[in-house]
């Protein structure tokens, strides 16, 4: 089957705003929760990606309760050729077919370019969590760098590749008693 393909890169906090209502289990009314992510391919097919809640008369699928993720390829005189129901994440590879030709959509979450003093807010206020650049939870820290009462750590996005490093300062010992382990004796130092 000729295959054709396209890549979609979309702003992060968009996909993050689309899953957290594809997640949300209600909507206020039917219709486009988020959406439509669309793209055009040379042939003049398009594939719209959105997040729609309740039974849309333009789909042909049946769709139960909640929000539901649909792929749309159109042709090019603009009719649905094929519509599917996808699961979980925007950011994904979409694949669908008009005769023996398979449209393929990759969508990418992309990365906010500008550090904003209401990004950073955010971020601050939410403890970190989710990448500043695009919303994601799937972030990880190297180890982190102690210089006196200052800590440094490396934190890295795996959705959109950002990098930052989050800055720590002592705030005092735990009282827990968990955390707190001592000699049974007490012991000298032998000179």
């Amino acid at each position: 089957m000729p295959r054709q393909h396209q890549t979609l890169l979309v702003p992060g906090n968009d996909v993050t705003a689309a899953e957290t209502l594809l997640l949300a289990g209600t909507a206020p009314s039917p219709g486009v929760l988020a959406g439509p992510f669309r793209c055009d391919f040379n042939s003049g097919h398009a594939i719209a990606v959105m997040v729609v809640f309740g039974q849309m008369p333009t789909l042909t699928i049946p769709l139960g309760d909640g929000p539901h993720l649909v792929a749309v390829l159109y042709s090019p005189n603009g009719s649905h050729v094929d519509e599917r129901e996808f699961f979980h994440k925007i950011d994904q590879d979409y694949s669908l077919e008009d005769g023996n030709n398979v449209f393929e959509l990759s969508i990418l979450r992309a990365a906010n370019t500008a550090l904003t003093p209401e990004i950073i807010k955010a971020y601050d206020d939410a403890h970190g969590g989710k990448c500043p650049a695009c919303g994601s939870t799937d972030i990880h820290g190297s180890r982190p760098e102690i210089d006196g009462p200052n800590c440094r750590c490396r934190i890295e996005c795996c959705s959109c590749n950002a990098h930052w490093v989050d800055t720590y300062k002592f705030s005092g010992i735990s009282t827990d008693p968990e955390d707190w382990d001592v000699p049974s004796v007490n012991v000298r130092r032998q000179g």
